[in-house]
């Protein structure tokens, strides 16, 4: 199935992107199965995508958020609890 091309559709990502960002430990989402989690996982993914094509269109060639979105330096990850459910876990990237 395709995704949806509009910022809109994907407000549900954008909270908690935006949650992660204002944690330094990040934020974590409920999603039950694994599958559920995978859909999660992949809309995530591609609001990041369709944020940084936002960015670069409102940003000129020389920004820096040109073609970038501010959550680049958040990983997603699928973990599961001690009951079998399924966790989104949005954390900042360590190196």
């Amino acid at each position: 199935m395709s995704q949806i091309n509009s910022l809109r559709a994907y407000d549900d990502c954008a909270k908690v992107f935006e949650s992660a960002l204002a944690d330094p430990r990040g934020a974590r989402v409920l999603c039950g199965t694994y599958e559920a989690a995978m859909n999660m996982r992949t809309r995530m993914h591609y609001y990041r995508n369709l944020d940084r094509e936002a960015n670069g269109q409102t940003y000129p060639l020389d920004h820096p958020q040109h073609r970038t979105s501010a959550y680049d330096d958040l990983v997603i990850q699928i973990l599961p609890d001690e009951d079998g459910a399924y966790w989104l876990y949005v954390e900042p990237r360590t190196t």
